[in-house]
């Protein structure tokens, strides 16, 4: 049997996706498997970036934090990657999505206020909030596009 290129180079995917891991740990961010594929280093398929990931789970080289019951402001079910050992615990990835969505339950009222002026084009939310990875004692960071 002939294999792909892209096959018969599992080693390097291997450590590409470990790096991409390790790059969002610094942050403290477990990434999800789009957030992976979106950074990896080496251009593959996403199907064959599941597979690498699901021989790592196995292997114990990642642990795989899946959320079962979404309780962030968006229904983000998506599984995520962390080293097994060094990164974020699925006990952190919950407090913060948590702190997330309590911080931009406080903004609803500035955003209904801000609602109402014709010049603001656009409110974004950026940094940790964006991510769903605020700490408790985090700031909220918004953008205003007139």
């Amino acid at each position: 049997m002939k294999l792909r290129r892209e096959e018969s180079q599992p080693y390097a995917l291997q450590q590409a996706i470990l790096e991409v891991i390790r790059y969002f740990s610094y942050f403290s961010y477990a990434p999800s498997l789009e957030e992976i594929f979106v950074f990896l280093s080496k251009k593959t398929r996403a199907t064959h970036v599941k597979k690498v990931c699901d021989l790592l789970v196995n292997l114990e080289s990642i642990e795989l934090l899946q959320d079962k019951k979404p309780r962030l402001y968006t229904d983000n079910t998506l599984p995520q990657y962390t080293i097994r050992g060094e990164g974020i615990s699925a006990r952190q990835v919950q407090a913060r999505k948590l702190a997330t969505s309590s911080k931009i339950a406080r903004l609803k009222t500035f955003f209904n206020i801000v609602y109402f002026f014709p010049e603001i084009r656009l409110i974004g939310i950026s940094g940790s909030c964006a991510m769903a990875n605020a700490r408790p004692k985090d700031d909220i960071d918004i953008f205003l596009i007139s």
